[in-house]
């Protein structure tokens, strides 16, 4: 992971809003562990505090997202940049992959539930109308319907607005390659389904309190 320099984001930033674009997103690996490789740079909270107030100057003419974050370092003063500043956008995405936490060692996540839900909990007091998305893999090796039924839960208990949900498969040079692949394709693709379910069900519910409601979009 290597950090551009933060003048030269803000720079562009800032003139891509002077030019007219509605929609900007900080792309990264762990975009969140932003500056964490260089000692002089500035954290990335204090880089959307930044972005914040060059949005203010402006009459916050765009919207600003990330993407993607790690929870391990989804802190408290980044969830507090964004619930300061309107330019930027109240949509979280947080990967979670597995809601138990025998399957995140597995998948090498450094995060476990407790730290997820926390963040969670976190984001939903200090920005009441957030969108949360989250990616999850389902029929990781090993995986039991137990621990497969501790993600159908969390989205019970995240009310996540949006998923990417994928069906694990070995990736080379990943530790797990070297594991056998023991979840069968139908049963992948039957907690694939399950978990689409779910989730349809919950931004329905989501969508049918908005009825009859105004909200900007995009000018």
């Amino acid at each position: 992971e290597v950090s551009r320099p933060s003048q030269e984001i803000i720079r562009e930033i800032e003139c891509l809003m002077v030019q007219g674009y509605k929609s900007i997103t900080l792309l990264g690996q762990n975009v969140n562990s932003y500056g964490l490789d260089k000692p002089d740079e500035i954290s990335f909270a204090q880089l959307l505090e930044e972005i914040g107030m060059v949005g203010a100057s402006l009459g916050n003419p765009s919207w600003v997202y990330f993407t993607s974050p790690h929870p391990r370092d989804m802190s408290l003063d980044v969830v507090e940049a964004i619930a300061k500043y309107p330019v930027l956008a109240k949509q979280i995405h947080l990967p979670l992959q597995s809601a138990n936490d025998m399957v995140l060692v597995k998948m090498n996540r450094k995060h476990n539930l407790d730290r997820y839900r926390e963040s969670i909990a976190h984001i939903k007091h200090l920005i009441p109308q957030v969108t949360l998305f989250t990616d999850i893999i389902v029929g990781f090796t090993g995986e039991t319907e137990e621990q497969f039924m501790d993600t159908m839960n969390s989205f019970d208990e995240f009310q996540f607005n949006m998923a990417y949900i994928a069906m694990y498969s070995p990736r080379p040079g990943a530790q797990s390659f070297r594991w056998k692949d023991d979840i069968s394709k139908e049963v992948k693709k039957d907690r694939l389904k399950r978990l689409s379910d779910k989730l349809e069900q919950i931004s329905l519910a989501y969508n049918e309190k908005l009825v009859g409601k105004e909200f900007k979009v995009i000018e």
